[in-house]
């Protein structure tokens, strides 16, 4: 049997190849309708070349420039050996001042702030038990434990910007030490004890404004306070553990 019109379409749709019988007449009507069905399958098969689509990603990362800050020759502040015998029995000892340059090197003009936090705030000796002048300001010397004692503190010790001290390189010339405090800046005074959390920048000359720098380097202080023995595990050797960190914030 010899399929009608409609019917041959339909299978060649489905990829079904059927012959047409030889002198098969073709009316108005179904030249019309084979017309609209041929249509129907090009829109179809138009649609679905048009569905297929990929995406092109592209991906990479761009890494400013950025600041070194290097404190010294040496990653921090050494006490070495300290003999249990000057220390006191009844109250905190101060252990003595140690100095070391900040410096601070970036690769052209920049304005950076520098934020100071505790990683050991914890362990810091409470206000009653340091001298008021480092009271609120002091950072943790970490814990010690034994003969009988649990994590009892060891010390504490500040960390004081040298104000006057400070450098850009170049012109040689003072730069105005800056604290930040709400929106704003302070400046002022021959020294900054540092809080945790506190962040400091530099103006040029008497400016409250933060400047633009390459280089800069000044002196930064440390003042060390040991607990007092009755408080501590003397049964070996106590290592001073503290550890703060400087951060540059660009802006």
């Amino acid at each position: 049997m010899v399929p009608d019109p409609s019917q041959r379409l339909a299978l060649a749709a489905r990829g079904i190849c059927v012959p047409r019988a030889a002198n098969f007449p073709m009316t108005h009507d179904m030249t019309r309708m084979t017309r609209t069905t041929t249509a129907a399958l090009l829109l179809m098969l138009s649609g679905l070349a048009a569905a297929q689509s990929m995406s092109v990603q592209v991906r990479g990362f761009i890494k400013p420039d950025s600041c070194v800050p290097k404190l010294g020759d040496t990653a921090g502040i050494d006490y070495r050996v300290i003999d249990g015998r000057t220390l006191s029995v009844n109250e905190a000892k101060f252990l003595g001042r140690r100095s070391t340059t900040l410096t601070i090197d970036c690769p052209s003009a920049m304005t950076v702030r520098l934020k100071v936090s505790d990683t050991r705030a914890a362990t810091a000796l409470s206000n009653a038990e340091l001298p008021g002048t480092v009271a609120g300001h002091a950072f943790g010397l970490g814990r010690a434990s034994g003969a009988g004692k649990r994590n009892a503190k060891i010390g504490a010790y500040t960390l004081t910007l040298d104000a006057d001290s400070f450098r850009a390189s170049g012109n040689g010339l003072p730069l105005r030490l800056l604290r930040q405090s709400g929106r704003g800046w302070v400046g002022g005074g021959t020294g900054r004890v540092m809080r945790s959390g506190d962040v400091f920048s530099w103006g040029q000359g008497m400016s409250d404004a933060p400047g633009a720098f390459t280089k800069l380097s000044g002196t930064l202080h440390v003042d060390a306070y040991v607990n007092k023995l009755s408080d501590l595990p003397l049964d070996s050797d106590i290592q001073l553990d503290g550890l703060a960190t400087l951060e540059m914030i660009y802006q």
